[in-house]
């Protein structure tokens, strides 16, 4: 196989009926976008194209291609699906099927540019695509397709017809680039994961804060807590702790002391009649807690609010 620095692609679209054509940039510079619109009477051996040591992005709207990794691992690339895969130092067989109006983008990238590229993002990218930044890449990788969004149709299309002027087109194509890169190789999978995961911490800690709140002078201990929301005391600990920035022990202090103040406040209760009423049997204890929350003794909290 020849070295990056001497291959040469333009070879392997030779003899087809139709366009093969780069719009940005160059493999040797670390990032080509090309596009292709053809047809061909014959399979067309695709493989020809792929640039040693790289990582191709294709986004596929007409005509079938396939890959194949080895003789038991072959995947079709179908009509309107978007696919990556990696070319390792064995190679990767593939071909564009016979008899078909073909018309898809490359996206062929150079690992030194996708590592400076995605610098500090790396955790976000899925499996495949972290092989091929670590350099270990004996066999060739392929991907399974996705389906082509709107978004990246939309893509595809400005591609064609970028809605800049011409100066600063090679700014926008590295932009839509980067944009396609963060589409195609997230891991989406963990995304949503984490994303739903996060819901549920949140949804948790807004039902342990209204189950403090439904009783104030009783409240639930941390393992009804936990049994109430689904999930173990530790891990309820941590994650209120996480969203809320204080133990469940401290938001319920302070729960008790605003709603003591309030009753104060309104006249409601006189001190001993608030502390009770939020949970507090010891009223030395409800006088130094409130003290340290609101800078006042209760017994004379009323009157500064007054003055205030």
């Amino acid at each position: 196989m020849p070295a990056p620095s001497t291959f040469v692609e333009s070879p392997a679209w030779e003899g087809i009926q139709g366009e093969w054509r780069r719009i940005y940039g160059s493999f040797q510079e670390g990032l080509s976008i090309e596009w292709h619109d053809f047809e061909c009477a014959t399979t067309l051996d695709w493989s020809r194209s792929f640039h040693p040591d790289s990582l191709e992005i294709c986004i596929n709207l007409a005509g079938c291609g396939t890959l194949r990794t080895s003789p038991s691992r072959t995947h079709v690339i179908n009509p309107q699906t978007v696919a990556h895969y990696s070319v390792g130092s064995e190679g990767l067989a593939a071909d564009r099927h016979a008899g078909q109006k073909h018309r898809f983008f490359t996206i062929e990238i150079s690992r030194p540019w996708l590592q400076q590229a995605i610098s500090g993002h790396e955790g976000h990218l899925n499996r495949e695509t972290l092989t091929f930044l670590s350099g270990n890449l004996k066999p060739s990788q392929q991907t399974r397709s996705a389906p082509l969004d709107q978004r990246l149709k939309r893509t595809t299309e400005e591609l064609l017809h970028p809605p800049i002027p011409e100066p600063v087109n090679s700014l926008w194509f590295r932009a839509k680039a980067l944009e396609i890169v963060s589409h195609v190789l997230i891991d989406t999978t963990s995304e949503l994961f984490c994303q739903r995961h996060k819901r549920v911490a949140l949804d948790r800690v807004e039902r342990v804060k209204q189950a403090l709140a439904r009783d104030l002078e009783h409240p639930p201990t941390l393992g009804e807590l936990a049994k109430e929301v689904g999930c173990s005391s530790f891990y309820l600990s941590r994650i209120f702790s996480e969203q809320t920035g204080m133990t469940i022990s401290r938001y319920l202090r302070n729960l008790r002391l605003e709603k003591a103040a309030e009753l104060l406040r309104k006249g409601e209760c006189n001190v001993t009649e608030a502390a009770f009423t939020v949970g507090y049997s010891s009223l030395s204890h409800f006088s130094k807690a409130f003290a340290e929350m609101f800078g006042s003794c209760p017994c004379v909290f009323p009157l500064q609010g007054k003055k205030n």
